[in-house]
């Protein structure tokens, strides 16, 4: 009888299920083998995307010298011309068969990676070619022409009888501003003068700018389109240099045309005897970046005469 209940006792005591303990430690085992695979899975997959935004930019690049040797020395209007198309891979293409030399660029982006060649960059390279969005981001376009008020043009200022000046050095970068001494009390309003393309009702203008400025206050970004003159939301401006950002969304029944002037204004009256400093103006059209750049920074290229054109390049977040 004895043996038999020790025997059973045995039983039960080599039988029992797994402690707590034992159960987070496999768990916690089961986390880190799996963190694991999926990094190295992510690693592999990156390696991928990269060997094929290098080997598309390659190919691609092949292809415009070859179409360059049979057409005088011409590159392609386009990539198509070529037989390259987007697909997995998204390629991004600009030339100018009018300098000497003639230039070209091509980026190739696969996922995040991107990739670029060009008439000096032979080998694909990690990155953009100037003026190209970088990393599978669209490119950004400056619409403001002349962004950095190096050659003056930003237009009419209030209130009436202001003084109106262009500052070598005057900006936060040490670039030209726009200069504004008030002679007397009132709104204060600072207008440029900007082409930006044709829109619509529903589209939305984002507008960003330096602002330097001697009192604490509110100020609206306004449009001039068409006949109409919408308005962005009230935002506030700190006194001293900031960035002040504004939208402004054409409103319906708003005639289809350029917008022919952006005005930073405040609603209310302003003292008599104060200098206002504006620089370094962002408009975009549908894409939104406060950040500023123009054909001077970074992977960014003016799309024509510098400080008199728009300008394009990679999103700075």
């Amino acid at each position: 009888m004895w043996a038999t209940l020790k025997n059973a006792r045995h039983q039960a005591e080599t039988q029992r299920g797994f402690t707590i303990v034992e159960l987070l430690i496999v768990i916690v085992v089961i986390g880190i083998l799996a963190a694991i695979t999926i990094v190295a899975f992510n690693g592999v997959q990156d390696r991928a995307k990269q060997a094929a935004a290098q080997s598309a930019v390659s190919q691609a690049n092949k292809k415009v010298l070859a179409y360059a040797v049979l057409n005088s020395d011409m590159y392609p209007p386009d990539l198509a011309t070529v037989g390259i198309t987007n697909g997995d891979v998204m390629y991004q293409y600009s030339f100018n068969n009018n300098t000497s030399p003639r230039t070209y660029g091509i980026t190739a982006a696969k996922g995040t990676f991107s990739y670029f060649t060009s008439n000096t960059v032979t080998q694909p390279t990690t990155g953009a070619y100037q003026g190209h969005g970088k990393d599978g981001r669209d490119p950004i376009t400056n619409l403001a022409t002349n962004p950095h008020a190096a050659s003056g043009g930003w237009g009419n200022q209030t209130p009436a009888g202001s003084t109106l000046s262009y500052v070598p050095n005057g900006a936060q970068d040490g670039g030209y501003a726009y200069q504004i001494t008030t002679t007397q009390a009132g709104q204060m309003r600072i207008s440029t003068s900007h082409s930006v393309g044709s829109v619509a009702a529903g589209d939305v203008i984002a507008v960003s700018l330096d602002i330097n400025a001697p009192i604490a206050t509110t100020a609206q970004i306004e449009l001039g389109v068409s006949s109409s003159f919408p308005k962005s939301a009230v935002f506030n401006v700190p006194a001293g240099w900031s960035r002040v950002y504004g939208e402004v969304t054409i409103p319906a029944g708003t005639a289809t045309g350029a917008v022919s002037v952006v005005q930073l204004f405040t609603p209310n009256s302003v003292p008599s005897g104060q200098t206002w400093k504006a620089s370094r103006i962002l408009i975009t059209k549908g894409a939104h970046m406060s950040a500023y750049a123009d054909g001077y920074s970074t992977n960014w290229v003016w799309t024509g005469v510098p400080n008199n054109s728009t300008s394009t390049g990679s999103p700075v977040l």
